[in-house]
């Protein structure tokens, strides 16, 4: 994974790549610095061109209509990056089935400069049919991201998602008691989620009439 990242931060920064460190200090019983991780290029492997190619298509990875990571589109953040299936080896051979897999997800944000990458992998999930690896890898991912976007204050203001709203995003209508064949087909160009196998949708979230980005 740290090598997986480390590849990473040359599409991040202009093909620099950085060498990444685990302890941000180290500090002795009054309080003094003893050792400080400190930023280091460690190669340039691609030209700025290059990596802002990479960005692109990494962008529609999970803004495009067929993109592997549309689970990875979290509103008001310009997320990039890539899906990894992996097999697993066990017993001389190779694990095969629903689940019996690696799932994994390597992304980025902003788009625009990226500051934070953030790798997640999953082996063996407990999914449900309807499930797919991507499922228990972008509730991980997507927590992640959304707060260290919080934390380094990189989240978009409320201004800037209201007007983002304004500009490409729909009033929720209500489905609430609708067959859930229904409510998909009728939000079929939405990202929609069904929770649960019951015919009929008891609750849904965001409620009738809400703003949402599309």
């Amino acid at each position: 994974p740290i090598q997986l990242v480390q590849a990473a931060t040359a599409i991040a920064n202009g093909g620099k790549m950085m060498k990444p460190y685990i302890v941000q200090e180290i500090k002795d019983d009054e309080g003094k610095v003893l050792q400080e991780g400190s930023s280091e290029v460690v190669g340039e492997p691609i030209s700025a061109e290059t990596a802002a190619h990479v960005r692109d298509l990494l962008r529609g990875v999970v803004t495009e209509e067929y993109g592997t990571g549309r689970k990875y589109d979290i509103q008001g953040v310009d997320v990039l990056g890539k899906t990894g299936t992996a097999q697993i080896a066990e017993q001389g051979g190779y694990l095969n089935g629903h689940g019996q897999y690696l799932y994994s997800f390597l992304g980025m944000a902003p788009y625009e400069d990226p500051e934070i990458v953030v790798y997640v992998s999953v082996t063996k999930p407990n999914l449900t049919t309807e499930q797919s690896g991507n499922d228990p890898v972008s509730m991980i991912f997507n927590a992640v991201m959304q707060s260290s976007m919080v934390y380094l204050d990189l989240e978009p203001n409320e201004e800037e998602l209201l007007e983002e709203a304004e500009e490409s995003g729909f009033d929720m209508v209500n489905v609430v008691g609708e067959r859930t064949t229904y409510a998909t087909e009728l939000l079929e160009d939405k990202k929609v989620i069904v929770v649960g196998e019951g015919d009929r949708i008891d609750y849904q979230e965001p409620a009738e009439g809400v703003r949402v980005l599309n």
